[in-house]
């Protein structure tokens, strides 16, 4: 799971910095937590002497942090099939209001992997964003949990990395 995580940095934001005290010492989450609230302490004490730093290192560790939960709320998506597509073919990731704001969108949840043949063949790739199925917008996850196998799905709506909009329509 950890090395996924460090990909998924590496591969969608570029500028992220993985923090030291995820990488050091044992992987357990007792450890980890201890290693996170022992950098919190001294960062609080390091403010009046180095705020910019310190505030990109808040900022660093808080967006590693949303893209860890992001991946683990991917992982609760129930396995159904819509279609015959199996969301768990589909990884997908919360988007960040500035990736939204870049395509001028509202709402979105954004393929990090598509495993998905049937998706794939019609032409949806990673960094691609789920926007709407049915008309209902997917604003996160959560909005998916609601479609279950006897959910039938007449059109999603895509955007491409560039915001182009890509509607599939099943009949």
């Amino acid at each position: 799971m950890q090395s996924e995580i460090n990909n998924l940095y590496f591969t969608t934001m570029s500028k992220l910095i993985i923090p030291k005290w995820i990488e050091e010492g044992p992987k357990d989450l007792e450890y980890k937590t201890y290693k996170f609230l022992q950098r919190v302490n001294e960062l609080e004490n390091m403010i009046p002497y180095s705020l910019m730093s310190t505030l990109w290192e808040i900022d660093d560790t808080l967006d590693y942090l949303y893209r860890y939960d992001a991946v683990k709320q991917t992982a609760i998506v129930p396995s159904i099939e819509f279609m015959g597509f199996p969301w768990e073919d589909l990884e997908l990731v919360f988007t960040t209001q500035e990736e939204l704001d870049n395509l001028d969108l509202t709402h979105g949840v954004k393929i990090l992997n598509n495993r998905n043949g049937s998706l794939y063949r019609m032409g949806i790739r990673e960094g691609y964003i789920l926007s709407e199925i049915n008309s209902s917008p997917i604003k996160n996850t959560d909005d998916l949990k609601s479609i279950t196998s006897n959910t039938k799905i007449n059109q999603m709506i895509f955007y491409t990395p560039d915001g182009e909009k890509d509607r599939l329509i099943f009949e």
